[in-house]
């Protein structure tokens, strides 16, 4: 075998020109591959990494119906149970109550629809990307009273500054109509077109003022320590709270179009993936074509001379595994260093930001690819 591997490698340097030609191209295509795969497998973790992060969480626990049918009268009625079953559950970072209710908001110049949510802001600021994205007066805390913050859109088209008074009106629990006045504390801008555009947050405690709620909760939003515990803590909740009418679901269940949109990016991978892959392989293939007919002579000296058809076969073979292992080398030490240079510096995208915001798409103005063994 050692001999065969040997003339294996001299006749693949027998024409150098045409043999750099083809480890070229397969250097080319796989750091092609390499950065182009890293490229979606870093897009789809920003947009998930995103979505968890503008509030979705990994987690949620609502009352039965709720998810489907989002209403102010399906709301939690214990939430002392369900914080006492979350303080006991291993696996979680960090849990917040919240209430959402959706309304109409103004200011003396204009008014909008919007969803209002009252927060724990403590605990808010921690599963939730509004307090750093926060570009105007501060954050909320638990002490505020009669105080919100808004996002820059809704900000804008309520022609709203830090101090105005902005009014909210909703349905309460009880079927009457609540309005209060809220002093406008702070105003974000995140990538989070959701949050961004016709949300404001409350205290949780004006909120259950606001709602009539008392001290029920619209739902739980749960972060976990590791996005690989979703499974296992999802299902440890669903046994614990079986008999208490409650729904428990994954961000995948509250948000499916990121889900899809995730899939379609993979698809798309797996498709360029494979005309690069064919591109490659065909180019090769042309090769040793020319190769083959090229050497007729030769190997039927070789056949003359005694070698088995065989042997001659696995000689062809091994010049192939030749091409395609110092190529592969070549565009692994190519594909690597480059990918590896963007994944720490980014790729601006910010001509793809207004876009994103159109279609309700949680991402960043700068992709970071990510190498995944």
């Amino acid at each position: 075998m050692a001999t065969f591997i040997k003339l294996a490698w001299r006749n693949v340097l027998r024409n150098k020109r045409r043999s750099l030609i083809t480890l070229s191209a397969i250097a080319f295509s796989l750091t092609l591959l390499i950065f182009f795969q890293a490229m979606i497998d870093g897009g789809n973790i920003q947009l998930l990494d995103g979505t968890i992060k503008a509030g979705v969480g990994h987690i949620q626990i609502h009352k039965d119906g709720y998810l489907k049918e989002p209403s102010i009268e399906l709301a939690i009625d214990n939430p002392r149970q369900i914080i006492s079953t979350l303080n006991k559950t291993a696996g979680i970072e960090v849990f917040a109550q919240r209430i959402s209710v959706g309304g109409l908001v103004s200011t003396a110049q204009k008014s909008t629809g919007a969803m209002v949510i009252g927060i724990e802001p403590e605990k808010e600021a921690k599963l939730n990307i509004v307090k750093e994205a926060m570009v105007e007066g501060e954050y909320l805390t638990s002490d505020d009273d009669h105080k919100t913050i808004i996002g820059r859109r809704t900000a804008d088209y309520l022609d709203a500054r830090i101090g105005d008074k902005i009014v909210a009106m909703i349905q309460a629990a009880d079927g009457s109509i609540g309005a209060e006045a809220y002093r406008l504390k702070g105003i974000f801008e995140s990538n989070a077109p959701q949050l961004d555009k016709g949300t404001i947050f409350i205290t949780l405690k004006d909120a259950q003022i606001l709602t009539v709620l008392d001290n029920k909760v619209s739902e739980f939003v749960l972060l976990l320590d590791k996005g690989e515990l979703i499974e296992h803590v999802q299902q440890n909740l669903k046994v614990q709270l079986s008999d208490t009418g409650l729904e428990v679901v994954t961000w995948k269940e509250v948000t499916p179009f990121i889900v899809q949109a995730v899939k379609l990016r993979e698809q798309s991978s797996l498709i360029v993936a494979v005309i690069v892959f064919l591109i490659a392989a065909f180019g090769i293939l042309n090769t040793f074509m020319m190769v083959l007919f090229e050497r007729i002579r030769e190997f039927g000296v070789m056949m003359a001379l005694g070698i088995k058809p065989n042997k001659v076969l696995t000689i062809v073979l091994l010049e192939a595994l030749v091409l395609a292992s110092v190529g592969t080398a070549f565009g692994t030490a190519i594909g690597l260093p480059i990918t590896y240079y963007f994944a720490q510096n980014g790729i601006q995208i910010s001509a793809m930001e207004e876009m994103a915001k159109e279609i309700n798409v949680n991402i960043g103005t700068v992709l970071y690819p990510e190498l995944i063994p």
